[in-house]
Protein backbone atom coordinates (compact mmCIF):
# COMPACT_ATOMS: atom_id res chain seq x y z
CA UNK A 1 0.00 0.00 0.00
CA UNK A 2 0.82 3.77 -0.55
CA UNK A 3 0.15 6.62 1.61
CA UNK A 4 -0.77 9.63 0.38
CA UNK A 5 0.58 12.83 1.17
CA UNK A 6 -0.99 14.32 4.33
CA UNK A 7 -2.12 18.32 4.82
CA UNK A 8 -3.11 20.41 7.76
CA UNK A 9 -5.98 22.16 7.73
CA UNK A 10 -5.64 25.06 10.39
CA UNK A 11 -8.43 27.19 10.82
CA UNK A 12 -7.35 30.88 10.59
CA UNK A 13 -8.41 33.70 13.21
CA UNK A 14 -10.43 35.68 10.73
CA UNK A 15 -11.97 32.74 9.14
CA UNK A 16 -11.31 30.62 6.74
CA UNK A 17 -8.70 27.86 6.13
CA UNK A 18 -5.29 26.72 4.97
CA UNK A 19 -4.24 23.91 3.83
CA UNK A 20 -0.24 22.98 5.07
CA UNK A 21 1.46 19.69 3.62
CA UNK A 22 3.25 17.56 6.17
CA UNK A 23 3.90 13.79 5.65
CA UNK A 24 2.46 11.02 5.05
CA UNK A 25 -1.39 10.86 6.86
CA UNK A 26 -3.81 13.08 6.41
CA UNK A 27 -4.58 15.49 9.61
CA UNK A 28 -7.57 17.84 9.85
CA UNK A 29 -7.31 20.79 13.05
CA UNK A 30 -9.95 22.50 13.93
CA UNK A 31 -9.44 25.02 16.14
CA UNK A 32 -7.24 22.91 19.62
CA UNK A 33 -9.15 19.71 17.89
CA UNK A 34 -7.07 17.17 15.72
CA UNK A 35 -8.27 14.05 13.89
CA UNK A 36 -5.62 11.91 12.04
CA UNK A 37 -7.43 9.74 9.37
CA UNK A 38 -5.32 7.84 6.72
CA UNK A 39 -6.11 7.24 2.88
CA UNK A 40 -4.79 4.32 1.16
CA UNK A 41 -4.39 3.90 -2.70
CA UNK A 42 -3.18 0.86 -4.05
CA UNK A 43 -0.27 1.15 -6.74
CA UNK A 44 -2.36 -0.47 -9.00
CA UNK A 45 -4.55 2.28 -8.71
CA UNK A 46 -1.55 5.06 -8.85
CA UNK A 47 -0.16 3.23 -12.61
CA UNK A 48 -3.94 3.03 -13.93
CA UNK A 49 -4.17 7.13 -13.05
CA UNK A 50 -0.90 7.73 -14.73
CA UNK A 51 -1.69 5.74 -17.70
CA UNK A 52 -4.73 7.61 -17.96
CA UNK A 53 -3.30 10.81 -17.71
CA UNK A 54 -0.97 9.75 -20.49
CA UNK A 55 -3.19 9.01 -23.02
CA UNK A 56 -4.94 12.06 -22.26
CA UNK A 57 -1.78 13.72 -22.73
CA UNK A 58 -1.50 12.22 -26.20
CA UNK A 59 -5.00 11.75 -27.38
CA UNK A 60 -8.01 13.97 -28.59
CA UNK A 61 -11.15 13.64 -26.19
CA UNK A 62 -13.37 13.50 -28.48
CA UNK A 63 -12.01 10.82 -30.96
CA UNK A 64 -10.11 9.12 -29.06
CA UNK A 65 -7.20 9.77 -31.80
CA UNK A 66 -3.68 11.10 -31.45
CA UNK A 67 -3.52 14.81 -31.11
CA UNK A 68 -1.05 17.03 -32.30
CA UNK A 69 1.18 16.62 -29.96
CA UNK A 70 1.64 12.98 -30.47
CA UNK A 71 1.50 13.58 -34.90
CA UNK A 72 4.03 16.11 -34.11
CA UNK A 73 6.82 13.37 -32.06
CA UNK A 74 5.21 10.35 -34.68
CA UNK A 75 6.38 12.96 -37.75
CA UNK A 76 9.93 13.91 -36.13
CA UNK A 77 10.38 9.72 -35.33
CA UNK A 78 9.82 9.31 -38.82
CA UNK A 79 11.84 12.35 -40.12
CA UNK A 80 14.92 10.25 -38.48
CA UNK A 81 14.26 7.20 -40.35
CA UNK A 82 13.80 8.88 -43.55
CA UNK A 83 17.31 10.77 -42.99
CA UNK A 84 19.07 7.33 -42.39
CA UNK A 85 17.38 5.84 -44.79
CA UNK A 86 17.75 7.79 -47.61
CA UNK A 87 15.48 5.75 -50.23
CA UNK A 88 12.71 5.54 -47.36
CA UNK A 89 9.27 6.63 -49.24
CA UNK A 90 7.36 8.23 -46.37
CA UNK A 91 3.95 10.70 -46.99
CA UNK A 92 1.66 12.97 -45.02
CA UNK A 93 -1.76 13.92 -45.59
CA UNK A 94 -3.88 16.86 -44.49
CA UNK A 95 -7.65 15.61 -44.68
CA UNK A 96 -10.41 18.18 -43.90
CA UNK A 97 -14.14 17.70 -44.24
CA UNK A 98 -16.30 19.12 -46.94
CA UNK A 99 -19.86 20.01 -45.50
CA UNK A 100 -18.99 19.44 -41.74
CA UNK A 101 -20.02 23.31 -40.98
CA UNK A 102 -23.77 22.95 -42.11
CA UNK A 103 -24.38 19.99 -39.86
CA UNK A 104 -23.28 22.34 -36.98
CA UNK A 105 -25.40 24.77 -38.21
CA UNK A 106 -28.61 22.74 -38.74
CA UNK A 107 -27.96 20.27 -36.06
CA UNK A 108 -26.41 21.37 -33.64
CA UNK A 109 -22.44 20.60 -31.99
CA UNK A 110 -23.60 17.64 -30.46
CA UNK A 111 -24.58 16.06 -33.73
CA UNK A 112 -21.00 17.75 -35.12
CA UNK A 113 -19.84 15.61 -32.30
CA UNK A 114 -21.09 12.75 -32.77
CA UNK A 115 -20.19 13.45 -36.93
CA UNK A 116 -16.54 13.61 -35.60
CA UNK A 117 -16.31 10.60 -33.97
CA UNK A 118 -18.27 8.20 -36.90
CA UNK A 119 -15.57 9.70 -38.91
CA UNK A 120 -12.87 9.51 -37.12
CA UNK A 121 -13.93 5.06 -36.83
CA UNK A 122 -14.46 4.74 -40.83
CA UNK A 123 -11.07 6.92 -40.84
CA UNK A 124 -9.63 4.49 -38.40
CA UNK A 125 -10.46 1.30 -41.10
CA UNK A 126 -8.68 2.61 -43.96
CA UNK A 127 -5.28 2.83 -41.96
CA UNK A 128 -2.44 0.02 -41.76
CA UNK A 129 -1.43 -0.97 -38.55
CA UNK A 130 1.79 0.78 -39.43
CA UNK A 131 -0.15 4.34 -40.01
CA UNK A 132 -0.67 7.28 -38.14
CA UNK A 133 -4.32 8.76 -38.06
CA UNK A 134 -4.54 11.84 -35.75
CA UNK A 135 -6.92 14.96 -35.39
CA UNK A 136 -5.52 18.14 -35.29
CA UNK A 137 -8.76 19.99 -34.18
CA UNK A 138 -11.89 20.94 -35.88
CA UNK A 139 -12.94 18.97 -38.59
CA UNK A 140 -8.99 18.59 -39.62
CA UNK A 141 -7.66 15.13 -39.46
CA UNK A 142 -3.61 14.18 -40.63
CA UNK A 143 -2.08 11.14 -41.27
CA UNK A 144 1.40 9.34 -41.59
CA UNK A 145 2.16 6.93 -43.72
CA UNK A 146 5.73 5.44 -43.32
CA UNK A 147 7.50 4.06 -46.24
CA UNK A 148 4.98 3.92 -48.74
CA UNK A 149 5.04 3.86 -52.77
CA UNK A 150 2.78 6.64 -53.74
CA UNK A 151 0.02 4.30 -55.33
CA UNK A 152 -0.25 2.96 -51.92
CA UNK A 153 -1.03 6.29 -50.49
CA UNK A 154 -2.98 7.68 -53.46
CA UNK A 155 -4.75 3.79 -52.77
CA UNK A 156 -5.12 4.90 -49.17
CA UNK A 157 -6.46 8.90 -49.93
CA UNK A 158 -8.88 7.65 -52.63
CA UNK A 159 -10.40 4.88 -49.71
CA UNK A 160 -10.99 7.64 -47.22
CA UNK A 161 -12.58 9.72 -49.65
CA UNK A 162 -15.40 6.90 -50.93
CA UNK A 163 -15.52 6.13 -47.11
CA UNK A 164 -16.83 9.61 -46.10
CA UNK A 165 -19.26 10.07 -49.39
CA UNK A 166 -21.15 7.04 -47.70
CA UNK A 167 -24.11 8.81 -45.44
CA UNK A 168 -24.14 9.27 -42.22
CA UNK A 169 -27.22 8.26 -39.98
CA UNK A 170 -27.68 9.55 -36.52
CA UNK A 171 -31.25 9.25 -34.34
CA UNK A 172 -33.46 12.33 -34.77
CA UNK A 173 -31.97 13.80 -37.75
CA UNK A 174 -32.01 13.08 -41.04
CA UNK A 175 -28.86 11.36 -43.37
CA UNK A 176 -26.07 13.42 -43.07
CA UNK A 177 -23.80 13.60 -46.30
CA UNK A 178 -20.41 15.13 -46.36
CA UNK A 179 -16.67 14.83 -48.21
CA UNK A 180 -13.16 14.72 -47.74
CA UNK A 181 -10.69 17.20 -49.39
CA UNK A 182 -6.68 15.57 -49.04
CA UNK A 183 -3.75 17.54 -49.60
CA UNK A 184 -0.11 15.08 -49.14
CA UNK A 185 3.13 15.58 -49.16
CA UNK A 186 6.08 13.17 -49.23
CA UNK A 187 9.26 13.24 -46.81
CA UNK A 188 11.78 13.65 -49.03
CA UNK A 189 15.70 13.34 -47.69
CA UNK A 190 17.02 15.16 -45.96
CA UNK A 191 13.62 15.43 -44.40
CA UNK A 192 11.85 19.22 -43.72
CA UNK A 193 9.21 18.68 -41.53
CA UNK A 194 8.29 22.08 -41.42
CA UNK A 195 8.43 21.98 -45.35
CA UNK A 196 6.38 18.81 -45.45
CA UNK A 197 3.62 20.43 -43.47
CA UNK A 198 3.66 22.99 -45.79
CA UNK A 199 3.09 21.52 -48.90
CA UNK A 200 0.76 18.94 -47.85
CA UNK A 201 -1.63 22.58 -46.83
CA UNK A 202 -0.79 23.78 -49.77
CA UNK A 203 -2.06 20.80 -51.87
CA UNK A 204 -4.93 20.08 -49.69
CA UNK A 205 -6.41 24.11 -50.45
CA UNK A 206 -5.70 22.73 -53.75
CA UNK A 207 -7.81 20.00 -53.41
CA UNK A 208 -10.62 21.96 -52.01
CA UNK A 209 -10.65 24.25 -54.83
CA UNK A 210 -10.47 21.73 -57.56
CA UNK A 211 -14.17 20.46 -56.28
CA UNK A 212 -13.61 18.95 -52.81
CA UNK A 213 -13.55 15.30 -52.00
CA UNK A 214 -9.80 15.44 -54.17
CA UNK A 215 -7.12 14.90 -53.94
CA UNK A 216 -3.69 16.24 -54.22
CA UNK A 217 0.14 15.33 -53.57
CA UNK A 218 3.11 17.44 -53.69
Amino acid sequence: MILTPYIMLAACSGGGAMLILLGQLPIWIFGIFGIIASTHTTRAELIRAQRESNFLAYHDALTGLPNRLLLMKRLDEECARVASEPERSSYVLYLDLDGFKAVNDNFGHGAGDDLLRAVASRFSLCMRPCDTLGRLGGDEFAAILPQTAVETVEAVAHQLIACTREPFTFEGIPLVRIGVSIGGASLSSPPDVRRTLEVADTMLYAAKHAGKGTLRLG
